[in-house]
């Protein structure tokens, strides 16, 4: 939120290089009323999609958190546990830059409850529409130890043609269409998002004032990762999203959690190949 920042006289960067750094500056913007309480939080992780921070944070240690030809879950390693500690734990228990009193990033950002929040770029558009008085920006994250980034997800928009249409040309040449770059362009200087084609990485538009915001992350966009076969993404969501709360709270440890979790998503996920037909090892989950 551009507006806490610039009250508290303060620049975000485009990007950071060490967590260090980040803590140092939540703890300047986190605010707390005459009892101590936060009423502000400096940064929050505490978002429906935050695990693929936790996907990501253990790839840039040199870890993996899902066997692909099984589909098992294991968050019971040092990589895992560190990721789960430093991203969802520290902040409430160490740096004490954020308060589960407070409402998630989706609104604490846009009320001005909330400085910085690791959310998906898509929300300054958003944003921007739904709460047009509120001032948004980007930062880039820093990996884990120095490294790059790793940012993680279940993949992209796609288009398809049901098999009973009465006019699959028609329709495949409307996704002719859709797929064309300039077409693409137009939505994504719509959405003020990332490009999924190459032909549009190093399209001028992202020099341009109103997009560079978004360079920083673009730089990532070759090292993306996916999620890794785990059926619906959004169902190991619903399994996150739950004990991160708890976490928050202190109503369970880490190490507590990265076993639940393990047991839980790689449950999940088996329920899935059984309801669908699918084969541990082979491609399409």
């Amino acid at each position: 939120n551009l507006d806490v920042w610039e009250e508290a006289g303060m620049t975000p960067p485009e990007r950071y290089s060490s967590w260090d750094d980040v803590w140092e500056d939540a703890k300047k913007l986190t605010q707390r009323d005459d009892a101590g309480n936060i009423t502000l939080a400096g940064l929050s992780f505490r978002n429906y999609q935050s695990i693929q921070y936790l996907c990501g944070g253990i790839l840039e240690q040199g870890a993996q958190y899902v066997d692909e030809q099984t589909g098992k879950w294991d968050l019971n390693t040092d990589e895992a546990k560190r990721t789960l500690k430093e991203w969802f734990w520290d902040p409430f228990f160490t740096h004490e830059v954020d308060s589960p009193d407070l409402p998630e990033i989706h609104d604490s950002l846009a009320e001005g409850r909330m400085a910085l929040g690791g959310i998906w770029i898509d929300y300054i558009p958003y944003a921007k529409s739904a709460f047009p008085e509120g001032r948004f920006g980007f930062t880039m994250r820093p990996g884990m130890d120095g490294v790059d980034p790793i940012v993680v997800g279940e993949g992209g928009w796609g288009l398809s043609i049901n098999a009973a249409t009465q006019y699959p040309a028609e329709a495949s040449e409307f996704i002719a269409y859709l797929n064309r770059d300039d077409v693409m362009l137009q939505w994504l200087q719509e959405q003020h998002s990332l490009p999924c084609v190459h032909s549009l990485m190093d399209n001028p538009w992202f020099e341009t004032e109103e997009a560079k915001f978004l360079l920083p992350a673009l730089k990532t966009v070759d090292g993306w990762k996916w999620i890794g076969p785990v059926g619906n993404k959004y169902a190991m969501d619903d399994i996150f999203l739950p004990g991160l709360e708890e976490l928050s709270l202190g109503d369970i440890s880490v190490d507590e959690l990265a076993d639940r979790l393990s047991a839980e998503l790689t449950a999940k996920v088996q329920s899935f190949m059984d309801e669908n037909g699918y084969q541990p090892g082979l491609a399409g989950l």
